[in-house]
């Protein structure tokens, strides 16, 4: 359990965090719903981490490969980045669509599994297991076995699902796939050549936001995303003109990382605290959109609204657990350097 435990409970919340907890797989398509994608998020996340943990990165990469993630989910597997008829999405049709890509759907939903399927479950994932935050989880070989299980989950959606290498494959653009997967393998590329990170001297290190500051740059930056973004400029496809919604997430979405950027820079202190207080504000706001999502998303319309309060009581109290067990860590860690 103390080797394997990190990997399994990642391999979970990867999962259930960017597609239960969304609403995308609501309560009367579970357990099923969720077996079809272990292996594509949760292989990905433990992929991300892999390379950001062992090249000593800064979290701020896992963000940069769960970017690469979502092009190759959405785009390279499902085709959605690429499919004005793709289910569910039939709504917005060529709205914000050139070029043989759906420009308006790209903008939210790739840095949506950035952050909801990737970072955020790792950054959990590794509060519930500190002392393994640093260390490799996986050998060579289990790696490679990640990466076969994440290939071939990926390829099995792609062909039962959307209907690739199939005659009833979607019309979509040889050359916007080219691009996406160029794209992406530059993001991946420039995770392999970025510099390890290198914490600063305590005695030059700032004080950082109060955990409480931090919590509600996550709850703002989620709301502007999810509210802001997808229900107030996206809406129906007909709210607003495609460029104007294209900068206005443009601009939600700098000013999140710039907030985020600054105060976790090796200049200021961090602690286990502030990841927490940061995963804590951002993590209802997705949860509060999948009502809207569960609504919709096929199944019996109750039972999934059920489900959505279900997933949240367990979401609160699984945050409250991991905040007590980071004040506790925390006292000891205070206690222990006051007797040295």
């Amino acid at each position: 359990m103390r080797r394997y435990g990190p990997v399994v409970t990642l391999l979970l919340l990867a999962p259930l965090i960017g597609e239960v907890l969304f609403g995308a797989v609501p309560l009367s398509r579970l357990p099923f719903g969720l077996l079809g994608l272990v292996g594509l998020y949760g292989g990905g996340a433990i992929l991300v981490r892999e390379v950001v943990r062992r090249r000593r990165l800064s979290s701020l990469w896992l963000v940069v490969l769960g970017l690469a993630y979502g092009i190759v989910e959405e785009g390279t597997v499902l085709q959605s980045l690429f499919d004005q008829h793709y289910p569910g999405l039939d709504f917005l049709g060529f709205y914000g669509h050139w070029v043989g890509v759906n420009w308006v759907w790209s903008e939210f939903i790739v840095p949506y599994h950035a952050v909801f399927s990737i970072a955020i479950p790792i950054l959990l994932t590794e509060l519930i297991f500190p002392d393994r935050r640093e260390h490799a989880w996986l050998g060579p070989r289990e790696l490679v076995g990640v990466g076969a299980l994440f290939a071939a989950n990926g390829v099995l959606l792609a062909i039962f699902k959307v209907g690739l290498f199939t005659t009833h494959a979607p019309k979509t653009s040889l050359g916007s796939n080219l691009g996406a997967a160029v794209v992406a393998a530059g993001l991946i590329g420039a995770a392999l050549r970025a510099q390890p990170h290198m914490a600063q001297p305590a005695s030059i290190n700032v004080r950082s936001a109060s955990p409480r500051r931090l919590r509600l740059i996550g709850l703002l930056s989620g709301l502007g995303w999810f509210v802001g973004l997808r229900v107030l400029l996206i809406g129906d496809g007909k709210l607003m003109p495609p460029v104007a919604v294209l900068l206005g997430g443009l601009v939600i979405g700098m000013l999140a990382w710039w907030r985020i950027a600054h105060w976790s820079s090796p200049r200021h202190a961090w602690t286990p605290e502030h990841t927490y207080a940061l995963v804590a504000g951002a993590l209802p706001t997705s949860w509060l959109l999948g009502f809207l999502i569960a609504a919709v998303s096929g199944g019996s319309i109750i039972l999934n609204l059920i489900g959505q309060v279900i997933f949240g009581f367990a979401m609160f109290l699984g945050l409250r657990r991991l905040r007590d067990k980071i004040r506790r860590g925390m006292a000891n860690c205070r206690m222990g350097d006051a007797v040295a």
